[in-house]
């Protein structure tokens, strides 16, 4: 599998035999050294949807970094969605489903260059000077 992306792009892969190399990342999961990524696995390690899914859970899984694959059945995937309804607050309860299975899987990184997790800290000046916020008043 090779995937194209922004640099920083980071390929993720549980309980599948890597012939390229990788390195452990979290728990189960291990990174890729490059956007390339040669694996073995018995079926595809991919989430797949039967045609018709839900619009917003096929993009909600894509945004997560899942590779979707529309497919008839569910034999060819390690992890088959058969959902005829999908909201906002499904949302972690799949990711649970999905982070606490025991099945292969390869998907992308949330964040760049093997980051865990990110944080943005940002500010909002409304006033330059107390003269400035205490003229608002009037």
């Amino acid at each position: 599998m090779t995937a194209q992306g922004p640099e920083g792009l980071t390929l993720l892969a549980r309980h599948v035999q890597a012939i390229s190399p990788v390195r452990e990342w979290d728990r189960e999961y291990l990174q890729a050294d490059s956007p390339l990524l040669r694996f073995r696995a018995a079926r595809r390690p991919f989430i797949g949807v039967p045609p018709g899914s839900p619009a917003y859970l096929i993009d909600f899984l894509r945004q997560q970094g899942y590779i979707v694959e529309p497919a008839e059945t569910p034999t060819n995937h390690t992890f088959y969605l058969d959902r005829t309804r999908f909201a906002y607050e499904d949302e972690r309860a799949l990711l649970d489903e999905i982070e606490q299975g025991d099945f292969p899987l390869v998907r992308l990184s949330r964040w760049p260059h093997g980051a865990r997790s990110a944080l943005c800290v940002t500010g909002d000046i409304d006033a330059l000077t107390i003269w400035d916020y205490a003229l608002r008043l009037f």
